[in-house]
């Protein structure tokens, strides 16, 4: 059951990665160095989850209610360039930087100027699939996939370097997938580079070795050298 399972796992992620072609730009400063030893880091390393903050671009649905009746009703708002957002009554509110918990706490502030004892609803509207912008962040991916660029962290910020990959639309045929790069901010001098081998981890059906992605990660797919 074990082989078989195996045998599955491989066959749908070769067929899933390797089936598109895409174009060759390649950003030189990560092709560069392609066969430079790759230093031995934690894949995974511990890192502070924290609640992300609101940003020029993000959709925000905010309701405000009282005495269990609507007073602001639940509607999609956008994050303007300048980082605000349009309220009923309080007009712009500035919200950049902050998080969720924040801006409700300055809403119910505002609003109860105007209405006893407000409680606002305050949640980030995103669907992977929507074109928005992930308010948990983003990973760039590069080299040999279909679509170059952007893939959106979701929520549940489990996103692996086979789901981005998957994500920019699969590899072309001349990518090696059993050398794929993923580099690291450590600080704001410092990257690192952890390579992955995901024909091995799609061979052996061992998802664990896959890495889960940070923020500004930037995933380099190769091209095989023949």
């Amino acid at each position: 059951m074990r082989q078989l399972y195996k045998t599955i796992f491989y066959g749908f992620f070769i067929t899933s990665l390797v089936f598109i072609t895409a174009g060759c730009g390649i950003m030189g400063w990560l092709k560069g160095n392609e066969e430079a030893e790759v230093p031995e880091i934690n894949p995974d390393p511990a890192y502070e989850v924290v609640d992300p903050v609101i940003r020029s671009g993000h959709f925000i649905r905010i309701g405000v209610t009282a005495a269990g009746k609507s007073e602001v009703s639940e509607v999609p708002r956008e994050v303007s360039a300048k980082g605000e957002i349009l309220m009923p009554y309080i007009g712009t509110v500035k919200c950049e930087g902050m998080t969720l918990q924040e801006l409700q706490s300055k809403l119910e502030e505002l609003y109860s100027q105007y209405i006893h004892d407000p409680q606002a609803s305050v949640s980030f509207i995103y669907s992977p699939d929507g074109g928005g912008l992930s308010p948990w962040g983003t990973v760039l991916v590069m080299g040999e996939v279909a679509r170059k660029g952007p893939v959106n962290i979701p929520p549940t910020r489990d996103l692996t370097v086979m789901k981005a990959i998957q994500m920019a639309g699969g590899t072309t045929s001349v990518a090696a997938l059993s050398r794929v790069y993923v580099t690291r901010k450590v600080s704001e001098t410092e990257r690192k580079r952890i390579e992955v081998n995901l024909q091995t981890i799609g061979k052996h059906g061992d998802i664990s070795k896959d890495i889960t992605l940070l923020p500004d990660d930037v995933v380099f797919v190769p091209e095989s050298i023949m």
